[in-house]
């Protein structure tokens, strides 16, 4: 997966990839949920954890808490830098 891209989970949600940071050998995505009816971005957001199989990629939802926060700071960071 790469930044800049939407991406359809199981259960038909779409997400638009944000940002991305690799950690530990693992890449990461900061992403909206994209409303269905309008196709435009929500206030919902979520951190992805790209899962590796052979030629199978997953998009894992990310459920640890401490590394979440360590994700959002990273997150924030590069937001701050591509502002200014």
């Amino acid at each position: 997966m790469e930044k800049d891209s939407i991406i359809t989970l199981d259960d038909g949600t779409e997400y638009a990839l944000l940002d991305e940071l690799k950690l530990n050998n693992k890449k990461y995505f900061f992403a909206v949920l994209i409303d269905k009816t309008t196709g435009n971005p929500t206030s919902i957001v979520e951190i992805f954890e790209e899962e590796v199989d052979g030629d199978d990629v997953y998009m894992n939802t990310l459920e640890e808490d401490d590394l979440k926060q360590e994700l959002l700071m990273e997150f924030s960071k590069n937001y701050i830098k591509n502002v200014e």
